[in-house]
């Protein structure tokens, strides 16, 4: 080999060698960078994952109070009920003695009727309460079954892409 040909050899041999050295810092700062990413949306992940646990718990809180509002409300009208089948049986009682008399006697059949009548509309009320919650219950657990699948089908998919380890 003339001394050109070496010259060119070693200039050849020094410029790779700075070309990988440069390629392999730019990788390594990529792998970094990336790394800190991998962090930053972990970080992230789970940040969201504890606020949604919050607002889990602050909609259960939110329907317990509601719930309760509701058993109130029926216990309200169960003792309004009570109360109308008490009056209905003294008005009864009343009239099978015989001491209401004339217009008082139908007056007296008359609010005896419509004491039926609200009873059984406060009966209606609560059976259509009941069945409304149901359906919302149902609706719920529907809900809750979707949610689960939505993520089982997310883990999967991350598991597929190796996400999960960050081995991508």
């Amino acid at each position: 080999m003339s001394g050109r040909e070496e010259k060119d050899c070693l200039v050849y041999a020094y410029t790779n060698a700075i070309l990988r050295r440069k390629r392999k810092e730019n990788q390594d700062r990529m792998l970094r960078q990336l790394e800190e990413n991998m962090l930053i949306i972990k970080t992230q992940t789970e940040t969201l994952q504890k606020m949604k646990r919050v607002l889990f718990y602050l909609s259960q809180e939110k329907e317990r109070e509601t719930t309760q509002k509701v058993f109130e409300q029926e216990e309200n009208e169960l003792v309004v009920l009570s109360k109308l089948s008490e009056l209905k049986a003294k008005l009864e009682t009343a009239l099978s003695t015989q001491r209401i008399i004339g217009v008082k006697k139908n007056i007296t059949e008359e609010t005896i009727q419509q004491i039926d009548l609200d009873g059984e509309k406060i009966k209606e009320a609560i059976r259509h309460r009941r069945e409304i919650d149901g359906y919302k219950q149902k609706t719920k657990e529907h809900e809750i079954a979707e949610r689960k699948e939505r993520i089982r089908f997310k883990k999967e998919r991350l598991k597929t892409y190796n996400i999960v380890d960050g081995t991508g």
